[in-house]
């Protein structure tokens, strides 16, 4: 209501002011750098911290990275807690209010909706009862952080703790609670949701049935590609006595796609799953957006292969670009490594909470990519007067009330409703709401009538032991110390890559993957049908696949598929990257050592920023066989004579065909989609789903109607990942598919075949550059289009412009692209804007780990005036690492400022 919205803006421009006022009087007045400086961190001398039982040193390099030193672990994590306070609260604050679903508390009306999404998904309550779980000393340390956050709020309100604080005191008298060792374990939450699998997908797929028909949706989903494209475990855990991968438990079900899965039930749905699509849209991510050219990539090199004698490890996991970065590096140090204080540990973590996630100890290093397990099911419910239909019976829901206080409004009160499967997310999600009218159904089902509620079904929903085997993995010495602690992370399902200084290398895919009754995942199931129900088990940790010291000496994963679907019994998903990266990363290895050639650090360092284009290897002999009558287009295409498919910054010719393919995926499948995976604001006359299908034949057709998409330019369809690659590679084998037909206008005919399409695209693509990039072909660069913006993910996405002038930091003109291994992902649907990146890189010795690199998105700091906020920044996009130092003797090296926590 215009009300709100007014009350809304008001409240952004009061913390707008605050803020311009903090920034641009900064100069000139006392009152102004107080208030900036308030909130930086004390990095020298000596503080009195309570709870301490013992000193503590905290000791930070030039670029403000912290290594603590303690004499126990309690101290150890109380500093941690403390530290990371210092620099990251206000961040910490915002993840917590997100993962309880309190975001209101904190900015108001606009994100009631969301807490309402959140709290229907119970991502707190969960996270409190895994709290009961753990075991008593991983209890101990989280309480131990918890008292550091604590401590350091004692000392700190208001603008001392962040300068977002001042607006916001100003504004509504907000003041942060207590941390709780909850509020940690919540986080793991957002990580498992955004990091879910193919929930997407399933959402896709179902809403592509208004359109689409079965064949042609199962077109635009391929089967992997195992022929050409190596999956992770080559070697490794077959079962002798079978020949393939992991034992099949007794009584298991092959999965399958549910029969009656496309009947003409399909076209009777209306709104239900496009409104929970525009709810995820709507979801603050955590960590990114999340689709099939989104991954990470890892690899480690075996000493037969380095010029070190040792392994070699990379990894560089592909997230959302945030300010201040999602990461947060440090060492954690026991003076005296024993039992009592296990801890020589360094990398990675996660602001607000204890541990390293992604890193190395003094004998192992680890590091991470999404392994991609189908871990979530949507189920459609059939619902009547309070109850659910479940094996022919009605069933009551199981309910609990949630009230949501909102700053500057009146609290607001939901209700939210579970089924067997999970919580009704429909309720709460516009598109979800639309698959539940949309979803394809068997003759079986019961009326749809107004539609089918959907429940969610998610692993990260039951209670596990992942905070156990994040301190598990920060302490192992060994293999099977690492496969140990893999054992409890639960959620998210990672794929975990392993090196130690002994010289041996491994893989372990750790996770809660469910097994299936009847489905397969690939569509929403039937929740009235105790057959689509998830066993009561998951798929056993002994049989999940791992390697161990391979012949061919290395490992590679970058998000493809795990194992040969035809070795393994059980079934993980079928909505795997398709392996541009990693096969790249193969092949680049390959050559290298071929012949007796050794892998360098700097060789691990320089494939991290390779950034040459598979679909474009693949796409530009076909554009530059096509005859172009036009010289303006032509000269344009002549770009592509000669050019090395790499994605340079600089270069004019990625910033010509990437035009291209953006331009030929609209023209050959965007305009062909529902409104609900097309991007907003683009409309099209289209023919009415129930009359025609997109792919007929319409030149001239009166009965077209106006339709505009529906989805966030970062989360549209076709969205250019290497899916798409796979399906054009067999489109290009069919020049006359259906497909490549274009529906015309009164002023041009459509495309009738595939090279009538790529001409189009060329033309196209050619008008497009012209526009941004001007029509002197010398200056175009594809940084000129790919650029990254640095934003803070609260007051810097929204308000006035002078708002984000003053959180914000940016652009930088990048290189790379949408599957290739320097990942700087773009969405062609949406435009050429980097959405997410490398958010770390790393690359370890266990030769010598003080010979270690790493570098972070942003810098140490969350404060926005400081001087670590974005000094890592320009290195990371230049591709160049820091020195990462790790023994006492190279840290004290590196040291700028010394500080003592004394009790």
């Amino acid at each position: 209501m215009p009300a709100k919205k007014t009350s809304r803006r008001a409240r952004l421009l009061v913390i707008a002011v605050v803020l311009l006022l903090v920034a641009v009087l900064g100069g000139s007045s006392y009152w102004s750098i107080s208030t900036v400086r308030d909130s930086f961190p004390q990095t020298t001398g000596t503080l009195k911290v309570g709870g301490l039982n013992d000193p503590v040193t905290v000791k930070r390099d030039g670029n403000g990275i912290p290594r603590v030193y303690a004499d126990n672990a309690d101290d150890l994590f109380l500093g941690q807690g403390y530290v990371q306070a210092q620099d990251r609260f206000w961040e910490m604050d915002v993840r917590r209010h997100m993962t309880s679903g309190r975001l209101s508390e904190m900015f108001g009306e606009s994100t009631v909706k969301t807490d309402a999404f959140l709290r229907t998904l119970g991502w707190r309550e969960v996270a409190e009862k895994e709290y009961e779980m753990l075991s008593p000393t991983t209890k101990k340390y989280l309480r131990a952080y918890a008292r550091g956050v604590n401590a350091y709020l004692e000392d700190h309100k208001g603008s001392s703790a962040s300068v977002e604080y001042a607006a916001l005191e100003f504004e509504n008298d907000y003041s942060p609670r207590k941390w709780s060792p909850v509020d940690s374990i919540a986080w793991l939450k957002a990580m498992a949701w955004d990091l879910r699998g193919n929930m997407s997908d399933e959402i896709d797929r179902a809403l592509m049935s208004s359109r689409l028909e079965k064949n042609e949706i199962e077109e635009l989903y391929p089967p992997y590609p195992t022929d050409r494209k190596k999956p992770i475990v080559e070697e490794g855990s077959l079962d002798p006595a079978t020949g393939r991968f992991g034992a099949p438990p007794r009584g298991a079900v092959t999965p399958g796609t549910p029969p009656g899965q496309f009947d003409e039930a399909a076209r009777d749905a209306s709104t239900q799953l496009s409104q929970i699509s525009k709810k995820l849209d709507d979801m603050p991510d955590a960590l990114g957006p999340n689709g099939t050219g989104i991954g990470s990539n890892s690899w480690v090199v075996s000493g037969q292969h380095t010029t070190t004698g040792k392994p070699l490890l990379a990894n560089d996991p592909h997230l959302a670009p945030q300010l201040p970065s999602v990461w947060y590096q440090m060492g954690l140090h026991c003076t005296t490594v024993s039992k009592a204080c296990p801890f020589d540990v360094s990398g990675y973590s996660f602001s607000g909470m204890p541990g390293v996630v992604i890193g190395h100890n003094q004998d192992i290093s680890w590091g991470m990519t999404n392994l991609g397990a189908d871990v979530t099911d949507l189920y459609l419910e059939k619902v009547r007067d309070g109850k659910y239909l479940y094996d022919d019976e009605w069933v009551n829901y199981r309910t609990r009330s949630e009230k949501i206080k909102v700053a500057g409004g009146d609290d607001r009160k939901i209700t939210v409703r579970s089924t067997r499967n999970g919580p009704i997310v429909s309720d709460r999600d516009d598109e979800l709401r639309k698959v539940g009218d949309k979803s394809p159904v068997g003759l079986s089902a019961p009326d749809r009538g107004d539609g089918f509620a959907v429940s969610l079904r998610w692993t990260a929903l039951e209670p596990s032991r992942t905070m156990d085997a994040v301190f598990d993995l920060n302490q192992a010495s060994d293999f099977r110390e690492f496969r140990k602690a893999a054992r409890g992370f639960a959620v998210p399902s990672q794929n975990l890559i392993y090196a130690d200084t002994k010289g041996n290398i491994g893989y372990q895919a750790p996770g809660q993957i469910p097994i299936r009754g009847k489905g397969d995942g690939r569509y929403p199931a039937p929740g009235w049908d105790p057959e689509y129900a998830w066993q009561n088990k998951t798929i056993p940790q002994g049989a999940l696949p791992w390697e161990y010291n391979p012949k061919r000496g290395y490992i590679v994963t970058a998000n493809q598929s795990v194992v040969d679907k035809k070795k393994y019994r059980y079934h993980l998903t079928d909505d795997w990257s398709y392996g541009a990266r990693s096969q790249r990363i193969n092949d680049l290895i390959e050559s290298k050592i071929e012949d007796g050639g050794k892998i360098s650090m700097e060789d691990m360092r320089s494939m991290q920023m390779d950034n040459s284009s598979e679909i474009a290897k693949l796409l530009v002999p076909y554009l530059l066989k096509i005859d172009i009558d036009d010289e303006y287009v032509r000269e344009a295409q002549k770009l592509l004579e000669g050019w090395d498919y790499t994605q340079d910054a600089d270069s004019a010719p990625a910033a010509y065909f990437n035009a291209v393919w953006r331009n030929l995926l609209k023209l050959a499948f965007g305009n062909k989609l529902p409104k609900e995976l097309r991007v907003k604001g683009d409309c099209l006359n289209v023919a009415p789903a129930d009359e025609s299908g997109p792919l007929e034949d319409l030149d001239g057709d009166e009965r077209l109607v106006r339709e505009c998409g529906q989805r966030s330019a970062d989360a549209a369809q076709p969205d250019g990942g290497d899916r798409w690659f796979e399906v054009v590679r067999g489109l290009l084998k069919d020049p006359e598919s259906k497909w490549w037909k274009t529906q015309g206008s009164k002023l041009r005919a459509g495309d009738k075949n595939r090279d009538e399409l790529l001409r189009h695209a060329m033309r196209d693509a050619r008008w497009e550059l012209t526009s941004k990039l001007g029509k002197d072909i010398d200056t175009w660069s594809w940084g000129r289009l790919h650029r990254l913006m640095l934003k803070n993910q609260t007051l810097g996405t929204d308000g006035p412009g002078f708002l984000q002038w003053v959180l914000n930091r940016g652009p930088w003109e990048l290189g790379g692209g949408e599957a290739a291994v320097d990942a700087t992902g773009w969405n062609a649907a949406g435009g050429y804007d980097v959405i997410w990146v490398p958010s770390m890189r790393m690359v370890v010795d266990l030769d010598n780990l003080d010979r270690s690199r790493w570098i972070n998105l942003t810098g140490a700091s969350g404060h926005a005036f400081h001087k670590n906020y974005t000094d890592q920044t320009d290195k990371w996009a230049k591709g160049e690492l820091l020195p990462w130092a790790f023994s006492e003797k190279a840290v004290e090296k590196g040291t700028e400022d010394k500080m003592a926590l004394t009790p």
